[in-house]
């Protein structure tokens, strides 16, 4: 490394464009530096070489300056010579070094452009991944719809028949050809039967048999066929016992799995009973299918008032009812599965709402609010926060609203006039201190307290986000917080207004009730912004 003799910067041999001298100075020059010294670019001679080779030879001087005396005393020549080697060699080691480490720069440069050349290559093949993924989830979403359905349309025919003892050579068919005139049905409409199963060692009970229908309506005669009559092994051959034959619709995966978690959990709200009722009845008839119905005395409600948290008791305004009705919970636990399912496999609900979701909760709407609120200070910004929250959200939904909304959710046809049925003429009493009152009719509102509930009022509110047209927004369940962040408070007030009053014309068409008392306002600012001022929320 030498440096350039006019500008005094340090400059490389290997690298930089340079000149270098070819008179007695050996100087070594930037390009850019000589560029208007036309002697420098043509002769490769520098000025004060030039100007050495033109001025005369200087005259001898006799002076005692001039002269070169020796001092015997000092040192020999051969010692100079020798420490004049040995600062050569020092210097010529250096030169070798930097040379190592020019070497050595280079190579890692070249190495790092390489490794940029290579990230850059890797994060659009990424990207091209992340869409193909993408894309493949989807496909993969429809195919498993798809699927679902054949399922559920190969099934539409076929039955289960539980406890049917083994006959020695039996043919099924025919056996289950003798359970059809038992049960007064048409035993041409069976197609084919087979046991399914492996047997087990030690164990005494029968395999299921699996049984294909002709027909859908023959399926349907077979199960009103069996609540009329019962059927036993000994109705079927001689040497049979007095145990009764189960028969059951062919459920589908996935509905099978909601009817074992039901039957199987031991927190379940199901008695004993009822749960004897689900086997000879099959769960599938909890699920809506054509016929949108439902049982008149499931619609009866027996409710106990509890006060509301953190509210001081006034009368019966502070109080709020509690179904305890665990057959409508079994009910809505199957359907609010599946309608869950539904909702967030195709994105229908807002990316604001973070109440009664998966994988969603008051910690991942914070952690949003904060980062936002962190990333707008940073950048010199003030902050409006509006809170915003209903009165008894939850007892005071329309029904048709509701439904409309529901039908805007893609929960159409027969699973809408099924919560439809489910809504409408319900009865509801109270019970204090074991005296119950009168009942009386529910005209609005779902039951508080029951699984479907959270999820009929998410969707309810699901379009509120459309009329919000500034602002962001924060939601969970019947919350919501409404920020805007701006370097003009003014801006930031109006903004928070104008959402305001949209949200405020929304609630009204849609019957629901703003709870002023909750309902409140914030400005946020930075300690260290010397233009922050605090805001006047009369205007709010």
């Amino acid at each position: 490394m030498v440096q350039c003799k006019k500008c005094k910067l340090f400059l490389s041999m290997n690298k930089d464009d340079v000149i270098k001298c070819k008179g007695d100075c050996d100087g070594v020059f930037h390009k850019k530096c000589v560029r208007n010294n036309k002697q420098l670019a043509l002769k490769e001679i520098c000025e004060e070489c030039l100007k050495n080779e033109r001025s005369p030879p200087q005259n001898k001087d006799t002076n005692s300056s001039s002269k070169i005396t020796v001092n015997p005393c000092e040192t020999s020549g051969e010692k100079i010579l020798e420490e004049v080697n040995k600062k050569l060699e020092v210097i010529y080691n250096m030169e070798k070094k930097l040379t190592e480490l020019t070497d050595t720069v280079d190579f890692y440069a070249e190495m790092y452009q390489e490794m940029s050349n290579f990230k850059e290559a890797a994060e659009k093949k990424i990207k091209s991944l992340e869409q193909k993924n993408v894309f493949l989830e989807k496909y993969n979403r429809a195919l498993e719809e798809r699927v679902e359905e054949l399922e559920m349309k190969e099934k539409e025919k076929c039955l289960e028949i539980c406890g049917l003892e083994n006959i020695p050579n039996e043919n099924t068919k025919q056996v289950v050809q003798e359970v059809a005139k038992l049960l007064q049905v048409n035993p041409e409409d069976i197609e084919d039967a087979e046991r399914v199963g492996k047997e087990k060692d030690g164990d005494q009970r029968p395999r299921i048999i699996k049984v294909k229908l002709r027909t859908k309506n023959a399926r349907i005669k077979w199960m009103a066929a069996k609540k009329e009559h019962t059927v036993t092994n000994s109705k079927l051959h001689s040497n049979g016992s007095d145990k009764r034959i189960y028969i059951n619709e062919d459920l589908p995966k996935q509905k099978r799995r909601y009817k074992y978690d039901l039957l199987n959990n031991e927190r379940s709200p199901a008695t004993t009973s009822y749960k004897n009722t689900l086997c000879e009845c099959g769960l599938h008839s909890a699920i809506p299918g054509n016929e949108a119905t439902r049982e008149p005395s499931l619609k009866e409600e027996q409710t106990s008032c509890l006060d509301t948290c953190g509210c001081e008791r006034d009368g019966v305004w502070t109080s709020r009812p509690m179904s305890l009705n665990f057959i409508d919970k079994i009910f809505e636990k199957v359907i609010v599965g599946q309608i869950n399912t539904f909702l967030e496999r195709n994105n229908i609900l807002s990316d604001a709402q973070h109440g009664f979701r998966k994988e969603r909760s008051t910690a991942t709407a914070l952690t949003r609010f904060a980062d936002f609120v962190n990333e707008s200070l940073n950048l010199g910004k003030q902050l409006i926060a509006l809170f915003i929250d209903y009165k008894k959200a939850f007892d005071t939904l329309d029904h048709h609203v509701l439904l409309q909304a529901m039908e805007d959710c893609g929960i159409r046809g027969p699973t809408n006039e099924w919560f439809k049925n489910y809504l409408t003429n319900r009865k509801i009493r109270t019970v204090v201190n074991g005296v119950a009152g009168e009942e009386a009719p529910v005209d609005m509102g779902v039951p508080t307290g029951s699984v479907f509930g959270p999820v009929g009022y998410i969707m309810h509110v699901n379009s509120v986000i459309n009329v919000v047209s500034r602002c962001r927004v924060y939601m969970y369940a019947d919350d919501m917080c409404l920020l805007y962040a701006s370097k003009d408070l003014t801006e930031a007030q109006e903004s928070i207004q104008s959402d305001f009053e949209r949200i405020t014309q929304w609630a009204h068409d849609n019957g629901i009730i703003l709870n002023i008392q909750k309902t409140k306002y914030m400005h946020i600012y930075s300690p260290y912004n010397n233009r922050a001022k605090a805001a006047d929320d009369s205007s709010i």
